[in-house]
């Protein structure tokens, strides 16, 4: 051995010795080669050498070298792998071994096979390290070409970074014992917090423990995990932030349905979308109780992925639904209900050594006299946290407008809340109190601290009012109805003004929103009538009494939770069927950045669609030459619990034909036509960037087809740029015409060139695509660019000579009227199916416009001009289209890109797609 490497195996274990000297004599052997090839070059004739191949590419000696060259550095990296591997100190090699079923093999090979295949695979290298889990959660990791496990050893472990999720860990019994006899219920809550939801949370695992085993999963920590103990069968969490991850929760689910058999779950606020990703994944049917408005969930996006995370849905008012709605336009309404929560007892805190319940009447009694006050003035109440939310500002203002009316020794306001700490609003606790004082209201306005037990604030209280700008159904309110209080509120800020709107007695209590006049004046309405304020009241207290208790909560979620039950059920069917057949595309449903599993797209792509995400289209096509909405319309029994997938159904029933479904042309490499000589054709190129003329002119280089080009440009100078650029075409005439900056490509093709274009039997439409005005909606730039090379690549081509392919598809079928791309994204109607209506019938009243539709995203196609003849047959103006800037929807250009197909059909004529396996967007 050479003895400048000997440091390299002294103390080495013997598998570490090995790897080396098979490192050392591949090099020997290697010298020897190199030696060998340098004396046959010196005697061989002179020819040019490469060292990457050259013309000694198949020279047997030469390959013998670069072999094993390509050892040693395979080798080499194996060994550095290996040792960095080992070089934490972390990896468990005997049971690594065990879990990866390596026999006879020495720790180093342990170790570089995780490096290089185990962790892929997500096998542990220790007891404590989960890959997959470390990769889920951080990926941040995904371009670093380190160990997950030596990023883990050298920064994530100082970073804090989660290395694994044992469900063990977090799982502890409650105090109310398990009955095996009863169904297995999931209740989670965001938080186990002193706050809103979490208190509603605990009252319904109270509420259904008398039924079910309830399993309470508290994703965050909070002063009511003992509550949830107390009254729950087994507690789950709470968790550190960075566990709330998807692959983490998905085994959460999965770990809870294998050892408990989940019936149902019930997820308590959007908040807990994290874990509606896992039950999602697990088939567990699940209930969302919607207790936020969209404007106030964080990140925006939260809302919509719980929504349709969710098997069902339920919010507390239908303006709270509206708010959702108007967050994610076009979604189905058949998964969502509308009915308010049940009063929620308040958990009392806990109780401090030998406190008696006398002592908590004294408590009540106290604060009755302390909301009261010292004289007899009528008292205005006010609860919640110290909030803009909450509208404390507005109920200062009230408080100085109905002081100015009556005198500011006849009324007391007293708002009872807590201010956080720290304060998310920055100083608006500071903004209030100076506003009180600033106002003089400082003996009118009364700040109490909160308390367990508001029964005597209650009492003490003349009327609510409750200014909270947004608040979906505030238990406040509904104690104080209970409580027979009168409540004064805001319409459209919650839906209690809902509540009070549905009866004669109480509708006027629900003022204009944010009107702080009109609730002054009904505040002081209330103060001045004390016999309409006690009819309000009583009125107020019969309806509560009969609506808000908890067991009709309950009694109202039991048909919600059947269905869902349903719909999930039916979920796994559709997810097994599409599974067991090859249809589903994954290349085309995927977005192709954020790459998956098949069976994960397929589960995904059925619980969209089951939620109504995708009833409407915007969402990508999940098979060749399908469209599931308009399946789904000739289907009715599909729009239907269970909401059978369309795909799905479609593969069961034998994949039949119908308006759904239509050819794609899917050209290979086997099948590369010769360009068709029988037919005329034009191409049609509008190009306002004359730049993108020349990938234009390199991917019409690769088909044979003759073609008469007419480019159209919108100045002089474009066009003379352009006249240069093409100058070197020798496939046919060109033609190169200024425009007006009008009607974007369609202006020129429909205004312009009408005639011309209808003397040929084929014609080709394109346009050199930006898409600039895709980042005025936030999107990127490069979106507009791999547009356009997909565009280019399905209509011209140069990975396959789309030209000539399209063109023998037209010589072949005289019916065939239309061909465009077959884009991923189904894009439907968006704001444009009105003007489409109103074009299609001046082209002929006859005309019927569908409502789901599969159309040229871009405005892009080869078609024959008899197909679009009623198009032409409009003759258009410039004075007909929209003046520059156009915006990015909503125009009759938009509406004429959607029409094509359309107008083809009403033609008489059919229309095909194209697919180029591997080129996406």
């Amino acid at each position: 051995m050479n003895a400048g490497h000997s440091y390299l195996t002294e103390g080495k274990p013997q598998g570490q010795r090995q790897a080396v000297n098979r490192l050392h004599e591949l090099e020997r052997e290697n010298r020897e080669l190199i030696r060998r090839l340098a004396e046959l070059q010196g005697s061989a004739p002179s020819h040019s050498v490469s060292p990457a191949g050259g013309s000694f590419g198949s020279s047997p000696l030469l390959r013998r070298i670069q072999t094993r060259m390509a050892a040693l550095a395979r080798i080499a990296r194996a060994l550095a792998r290996a040792q960095r591997v080992l070089g934490t100190g972390m990896f468990d090699a005997a049971a690594y071994k065990e879990l990866a079923g390596l026999t006879g093999v020495s720790d180093r090979k342990a170790a570089a096979h995780y490096a290089t295949v185990g962790e892929l695979k997500g096998i542990r290298p220790n007891a404590g390290f989960d890959p997959l889990i470390y990769a889920d959660g951080y990926p941040d990791l995904a371009k670093d070409r380190m160990s997950l496990l030596v990023h883990y050893a050298r920064f994530g472990k100082a970073e804090g970074r989660i290395p694994a999720f044992d469900l063990d860990a977090h799982i502890r019994n409650g105090r109310r014992p398990l009955d095996r006899a009863k169904p297995m219920a999931v209740l989670v809550c965001h938080a186990a917090s002193r706050t809103g939801a979490p208190i509603l949370g605990w009252n319904l695992v109270r509420a259904l423990g008398e039924t079910h085993n309830v399993i309470a999963v508290l994703l965050r920590d909070g002063e009511l995990v003992d509550r949830f103990l107390d009254d729950a069968a087994i507690v789950v969490g709470p968790f550190k932030s960075n566990a709330l991850i998807p692959l983490a929760m998905t085994r959460l689910a999965t770990g809870l349905d294998q050892r408990f058999g989940i019936d149902f779950a019930i997820a308590n606020s959007i908040e807990c979308h994290p874990a509606l990703i896992g039950l999602a994944a697990t088939f567990i049917p699940t209930v969302s109780l919607i207790h936020e408005f969209a404007v106030n969930v964080d990140p925006p996006g939260g809302m919509t992925s719980g929504l349709m995370m969710s098997t069902q849905v339920v919010f507390d008012a239908e303006v709270q639904r509206q708010s959702a709605l108007d967050a994610w336009p076009g979604v189905t309404t058949l998964t969502q209900h509308v009915f308010h929560q049940g009063a929620s007892e308040v958990p009392r805190a806990p109780a401090n050594p030998g406190e008696q319940q006398s002592d908590a009447a004294a408590k009540r009694n106290a604060l009755y006299r302390r909301v009261r006050g010292p004289d007899d003035r009528p008292v205005v109440l006010g609860l919640g946290t110290i909030s803009m939310r909450k509208g404390v500002d507005l109920f200062v203002s009230c408080a100085q407008a109905v002081a100015k009316s009556l005198g500011p020794d006849r009324v007391r306001f007293v708002w009872i809340g807590d201010v956080p700490e720290p304060h998310p609003e920055g100083i608006y606790c500071n903004w209030v109190t100076d506003q009180v004082k600033r106002a003089g209201l400082d003996k009118i306005i009364v700040f109490l601290d909160p308390v367990d037990d508001l029964s005597g604030a209650y009492a003490a209280a003349d009327v609510l009012f409750s200014p909270s700008r947004l608040d979906p159904f505030p238990n406040v309110a509904m104690d104080a109805a209970l409580a027979g209080v009168p409540v004064v509120c805001f319409e459209r800020a919650n839906g209690f003004s809902e509540f009070l709107a549905a009866d004669e007695a109480t509708r006027s209590l629900a003022v204009p929103y944010l009107d702080v006049a009109a609730s002054a004046e009904r505040v002081m309405d209330l103060l001045h009538d004390e016999e309409r304020r006690a009819s309000v009241g009583q009125a107020l207290k019969r309806r509560a009494a009969a609506d808000f208790p908890m067991r009709r909560y309950i009694e109202r979620l039991q048909p919600v939770i059947a269905t869902a039950k349903a719909i999930a059920a039916q979920e796994k069917r559709d997810v097994d069927s599409l599974l067991a057949d090859p249809t589903f595309s994954p290349f085309l449903w995927c977005n192709p950045h954020e790459p998956t599993t098949r069976e994960k797209a397929i589960r995904l792509h059925v619980r969209k669609a089951a939620s109504g995400q995708e009833a409407n289209q915007y969402c990508r096509r999940p098979a060749l030459g399908f469209v599931p909405q308009i399946y789904a319309e000739h289907h009715a029994a599909l729009q239907a619990v269970p909401f059978e997938n369309p795909l799905a159904h479609w593969v069961r029933s034998g994949k039949p034909q119908g308006p759904w479904s239509h050819r794609v042309v899917i050209p290979t490499e086997r099948a590369r036509p010769g360009p068709s000589r029988t037919l005329r054709t034009a191409l049609h190129l509008h190009l306002h960037y004359p730049e993108l003329a020349d990938g234009i002119l390199a991917n019409l280089a690769a088909n044979q087809a003759a073609l008469n080009l007419l480019v159209t440009t919108t100045s002089d100078d474009r066009a003379a740029d352009l006249t240069r650029r093409f100058a070197a075409y020798d496939r046919g005439p060109v033609e190169v015409r200024t425009c007006p900056n009008r009607g974007r490509d369609i202006g020129p093709m429909l205004t312009l060139l009408a005639d011309e274009l209808q003397s040929y039997d084929l014609v080709g439409h394109f346009h050199g695509k930006r898409s600039l005005a895709l980042t005025s909606v936030g999107l990127s730039a490069d979106l507009g660019v791999r547009w356009h090379e997909f565009l280019l690549q399905h209509l011209i081509g140069d990975k396959f000579p789309m030209v000539d392919i399209i063109l023998g598809r037209f010589a072949g079928d005289e019916k065939l009227g239309l061909v465009f791309p077959e884009d991923p994204n189904l894009t439907g109607w968006s704001l444009d199916r009105d003007l489409a209506v109103a074009l299609a019938a001046r082209m002929n009243p006859t005309m019927v416009v569908p409502k789901f539709i599969d159309f040229p995203i871009g405005t892009m196609f080869w078609a024959r001009p008899p197909a679009l003849k009623p198009l032409f047959d409009l003759k258009l103006g410039w004075e007909d289209y929209p003046e520059e800037p156009v915006p990015i929807d909503g125009t009759m250009l938009h509406a004429l890109e959607r029409l094509l197909p359309v107008i083809c059909q009403h033609a008489g004529f059919g229309f095909e797609t194209t697919h180029i396996p591997g080129v996406s967007r």
